[in-house]
């Protein structure tokens, strides 16, 4: 985050939990952080904002400002790009935490409804490819018995 770096894939469990975050599933993106800040309130009175640094300029998230240049990176610019390529979710419309710079796919039912057709999905691959390997290796041993060229 301090180094102001979009990310997506990243195996890691969720901020302040212990389950998988959605970035570990390749799901989710976050982008610009220093421009869209996590905020979250460990207690009622006092908010934490990280990056600490985007608390000074990214916190009103305000870009139409009398007499300010707009800010470049601002989530609130791409969301509905995000939306067209099926990154439904902003984290800019929770209540608790705000993660204006976290974009998400879908629900965890639905990533792992996902998860378990891709699995699905790729045990019939891997039965296909064993099927096949039987298939070649026995047409390689009936060609090495008959003394065929191979090529």
């Amino acid at each position: 985050m301090i180094d102001n770096n979009t990310s997506d894939f990243n195996g890691r469990s969720m901020t302040g939990g212990a389950s998988w975050s959605k970035h570990a599933y390749g799901v989710a993106i976050d982008i610009n952080p220093l421009q869209n800040p996590y905020i979250s309130y460990p207690e009622e009175v006092s908010a934490n904002i990280l990056p600490p640094s985007s608390s000074k300029f990214f916190v009103n998230r305000n870009n139409n400002r009398p007499n300010k240049k707009q800010r470049a990176g601002m989530a609130e610019n791409v969301i509905d790009v995000f939306a067209r390529h099926g990154f439904i979710i902003w984290g800019g419309d929770w209540d608790t935490p705000i993660d204006y710079q976290h974009f998400e796919v879908g629900s965890y039912n639905f990533i792992h409804k996902l998860i378990n057709r891709l699995t699905l999905l790729v045990k019939c691959l891997i039965s296909m490819l064993i099927i096949i390997m039987i298939v070649y290796q026995n047409i390689f041993k009936k060609t090495m018995r008959q003394n065929v060229p191979l090529v």
